[in-house]
């Protein structure tokens, strides 16, 4: 390589938005090593690091709440499943007295005749 060259980086960095968009910037050799060194990078850098760490201490929380709502749900639906269950299988019993009911009824009405 040439000295003096310039080498062209490319960063990517994440920016978390509505649209969850990629931003490139291009940075020089000499100014990459200016901005790992610059105290005033770092602290924004880590501050970024914070705040991206609390926006996904919040989300975890939050679908930790939405997890336990939700099992409480399946819980409940699973019981009515149970209940309906029980109650299709009391009216299948009672339908079929019914029936055996009715053909005692027909077999009396035409023992009669």
């Amino acid at each position: 390589m040439e000295s003096g060259a310039i080498f062209i980086f490319f960063i990517m960095e994440w920016y978390e938005d509505s649209r969850s968009s990629y931003k490139v910037n291009l940075v020089t050799t000499e100014e990459k090593r200016l901005l790992l060194n610059d105290p005033d990078v770092l602290v924004n850098r880590l501050n970024r690091v914070e705040s991206v760490l609390a926006i996904l201490n919040a989300t975890v929380k939050q679908l930790t709440t939405d997890n336990k709502q939700q099992a409480v749900t399946i819980q409940q639906q699973e019981n009515m499943i149970q209940q309906q269950q029980i109650s299709i299988q009391q009216q299948q019993t009672l339908t079929q007295q019914q029936e055996q009911t009715i053909k005692l009824m027909q077999s009396s009405v035409t023992s009669i005749k």
